[in-house]
């Protein structure tokens, strides 16, 4: 092999080992951003079972028809420190975030408008759910105690349950 041949041949190497170290760095990175995330703790006021009650509106566009709206009702998200369940799906390492905004913000974040979701109150508060390999329902707090979820462009209600005890009420303010 002559002396240029195997410089090259360096030189290809170290490129390579160049280009590959960032790659690595932004991988281990991204790891250790989920798992930090993922050991975030949830909030008490979260932290339960919830149960679907009643469907309460709908984008123009969504994958459940009213019968599949229907039959939600009733179904559970499971929400623990570090896991969730909703619908047979479970999640371990679970991540979760909380934003706050306004009513016409989350609105516009789902494309829909005031006729087809009537939410009452300025703000409100939403815990949003990461996990690894599905897809899990948001929960969203209104300032007037209502709490909602979104699956597939439906809205519900949904009511905390208190282990041993019936579900609590829905919240009298909840849109009808």
């Amino acid at each position: 092999m002559s002396k240029r041949a195997a410089l090259h041949r360096i030189a290809g190497r170290r490129t390579a080992a160049w280009i590959a170290l960032p790659a690595l760095m932004c991988l281990v990175g991204a790891g250790l951003v989920g798992i930090a995330q993922s050991v975030a703790p949830l909030p008490d006021r979260w932290r339960g079972e919830w149960e679907i009650r009643r469907p309460i509106g709908a984008a123009a566009i969504s994958a459940l028809t009213d019968t599949q709206a229907r039959a939600m009702v009733g179904t559970t998200i499971l929400l623990g420190e570090h896991d969730a369940a909703f619908q047979g799906q479970s999640c371990v390492f679970s991540a979760y975030s909380i934003v706050e905004e306004t009513v016409e913000d989350f609105r516009s974040g789902y494309r829909i408008t005031a006729s087809e979701l009537p939410l009452s109150g300025g703000r409100l508060t939403t815990l949003s759910l990461t996990c690894p390999r599905t897809a899990m329902p948001a929960l969203t707090s209104l300032e007037n105690g209502c709490v909602i979820t979104s699956w597939d462009g439906r809205f519900f209600t949904v009511v905390k349950r208190v282990e041993g005890r019936r579900p609590t009420r829905e919240s009298t303010a909840c849109p009808r």
